[in-house]
């Protein structure tokens, strides 16, 4: 009876512990500047810019969990100049992540290379 009851409490201890799904920089750029792309059409400035996009970064917490979180508010507090810049004259959310390093044109994924928390600044 000790072992059931010890295996119950043990199983109820897993599956309350919430595991997240990993995000792969080159997604969380796209949303990060397909998210810019969206705010830039309100004619937002590059500090109102930011801001909402750190609001947009607390979205991704449910699904995510808090590194994501942190990864986006990181790369956004890192890279918002380029975001900004690189929007406004033009370019696709995809080049900017591209431009970021966080996602390489022929495949469609992350460089070897990249900086996984995508704070990557030029």
């Amino acid at each position: 009876m000790k072992f059931l009851v010890l295996a119950v409490a043990s199983l109820a201890i897993v599956y309350a512990q919430t595991t997240y799904r990993p995000v792969e920089p080159c997604s969380l750029c796209e949303y990060v500047t397909n998210q810019a792309l969206h705010h830039l059409n309100f004619g937002y400035n590059e500090a109102e810019l930011q801001k909402e996009l750190l609001s947009d970064c607390e979205s991704l917490q449910k699904v995510y969990g808090p590194q994501a979180v942190q990864d986006c508010k990181d790369g956004v507090n890192a890279n918002i100049d380029i975001i900004y810049k690189d929007l406004k004259s033009g370019k696709d959310a995809w080049g900017v992540c591209v431009d970021l390093g966080q996602c390489i044109p022929s495949t469609g994924t992350h460089p070897s290379s990249h900086h996984p928390n995508f704070v990557r600044k030029h």
